[in-house]
């Protein structure tokens, strides 16, 4: 004798949420290593940013040369984006 296929649908939703839940941790995981070197960058910069305007960095590049490498620096970068 033959076996009948029941018709109940089959319940893939169990193993489909432990996929998505998977994915989600993963993809969660990645997001923070993310944030949390952006937010370092962010912090460092900041910090340079202080210590080079409170030593009066800031005031003295204009009325110097080093006006030229401020303007003209970006575009060494140009040709690597």
């Amino acid at each position: 004798m033959a076996a009948v296929p029941s018709n109940r649908p089959i319940d893939r939703s169990a193993r489909a949420a432990s996929t998505q839940l998977t994915m989600d941790e993963g993809l969660r995981a990645y997001m923070l290593r993310v944030y949390n070197y952006m937010g370092a960058g962010l912090a460092l910069t900041g910090a340079i940013t202080y210590i080079a305007a409170a030593s009066g960095l800031y005031a003295s590049i204009p009325s110097s040369p080093l006006i030229w490498l401020v303007v003209l620096a970006p575009l060494a970068f140009v040709p690597y984006s």
